[in-house]
């Protein structure tokens, strides 16, 4: 059963590509239904929690964020604020084009960032926007490459959003960059497909803006 209706959506991934690549969504596409069935045997149902992130759970974080560890959290970065870094980085934050279903509307947000210290001043430039910081979720992920590679998210109450964004800007070889995705909640579960949004919009951000190619147009931070 499970074969079938991953060979039907794979033929409908392909129809709607037009010809361009779609090796992504294919991946994704397979590795969520096999990741949905397996919570659904575990849990007993596959439906999503939708909770916003409370005050308690920002203040768990706060220590340790103030304490510039290499562990931005979304919620407690506008405590630390750098106004000559966040002078410097504004210019460059791009956003993405919104993806909108069953009231719930998804955009993300890319920003280039060469060290943890740019990665809190992002997001909170970000929060600063009242709209954004209401949000129900804003999903951190980044990739920072040097001599070594640094990379965290944090899933701002939507368990398991983090990482996928994580494992989204590793297979896309994305470098020295964060994403923010920002969902606001309309009412209605989504369940799986929330994380295909929240993906797509991280995707298409960083195509959109350069960031998955040396030529591309992403705005440069010296």
């Amino acid at each position: 059963m499970l074969s079938d209706v991953r060979s039907d959506n794979l033929a409908a991934i392909f129809e709607r590509s037009s010809g361009q690549a779609c090796l992504y969504e294919w991946i994704e596409d397979v590795r969520e239904k096999y990741v949905t069935a397996d919570r659904m045997v575990t849990n007993g149902g596959g439906e999503e929690e939708v909770t916003a992130p409370t005050n308690s759970d920002a203040v768990m974080h706060v220590e340790a964020d103030l304490q510039k560890t290499l562990r931005p959290c979304v919620r407690t970065a506008h405590l630390v604020r750098d106004v000559e870094r966040e002078a410097m980085l504004a210019p460059l934050i791009v956003h993405g084009t919104p993806i909108i279903d069953r009231k719930s509307t998804f955009i993300a947000h890319a920003c280039p960032v060469k060290c943890v210290e740019d990665v809190r001043s992002f997001v909170a430039l970000l929060l600063d926007d009242r709209k954004i910081e209401r949000a129900i979720h804003n999903m951190l992920a980044y990739r920072i490459i040097g001599d070594f590679v640094v990379k965290d998210n944090d899933e701002d109450g939507e368990h398991g959003a983090g990482n996928k964004l994580s494992s989204l800007l590793e297979l896309l070889n994305a470098k020295n960059v964060a994403v923010v995705v920002t969902r606001w909640y309309g009412g209605i579960k989504l369940g799986p497909d929330r994380f295909k949004h929240i993906n797509t919009c991280a995707r298409l951000v960083l195509e959109e803006h350069g960031y998955l190619s040396d030529r591309g147009t992403k705005k440069k931070y010296k």
